[in-house]
């Protein structure tokens, strides 16, 4: 199969998004309530 120029770029690319987002998912970590204890700051 012949590729067309920037087809390796863009596949290239689109392995190194994918390398970055498995990296930034293993290794970011988050101390982060769900609930927000304070009161709403609109009135309802």
């Amino acid at each position: 199969m012949t590729r067309i120029e920037g087809e390796s770029a863009q596949a290239k690319g689109a392995d190194g998004a994918q390398r970055a987002k498995r990296w930034l998912e293993s290794t970011t970590r988050v101390n982060a309530q769900w609930v927000n204890p304070n009161p709403p700051a609109a009135p309802s």
